[in-house]
């Protein structure tokens, strides 16, 4: 759920090995299907921004000689799964992250992740990428 907009994206899993994004305007209890993925998205390791427009998740759908490498973390805008952002993992150890505002996220990133393509596709937003808080708080990378 937003933490500020009235809206809520239901991460779908099924039939077989599909998952879907269903976007839910809890003002008007009204669902709406959006993109499927014939893969997983990890409902644990995804967020939707503090006004509901983006989402950053985490994927895998096998094919590791693609561009994402089979599994990835991924910023796009809430209910779809166009990229906005690319980070490909090639595997399934850490990935996803969270929002920290409408334009700062944090990666869940051990290790691994490659920027594969980045596009604001006329967004107007820049991603900034912040490590986990220490005691100076929330820093960029």
């Amino acid at each position: 759920m937003a933490r500020v907009a009235d809206t809520a994206v239901v991460i779908r899993r099924g039939p077989s090995r599909c998952t879907a994004f269903v976007a839910w305007n809890r003002t008007t209890d009204e669902f709406r299907v959006g993109q499927w993925l014939k893969g997983r998205i990890y409902e644990r390791r995804c967020d939707i921004s503090p006004d509901g427009k983006h989402l950053i998740y985490f994927a895998m759908n096998g094919r590791w000689r693609e561009e994402a490498k089979g599994s990835w973390t991924a910023i796009s805008r809430a209910l779809y799964l166009t990229v906005l952002t690319l980070l490909a993992k090639g595997d399934c150890w850490h990935g996803g992250g969270l929002f920290v505002g409408n334009d700062a996220y944090w990666l869940n990133d051990g290790y691994g992740h490659e920027v594969s393509r980045r596009s604001s596709r006329g967004m107007g937003v820049q991603w900034v990428h912040l490590h986990w808080p220490d005691e100076r708080g929330w820093h960029a990378r």
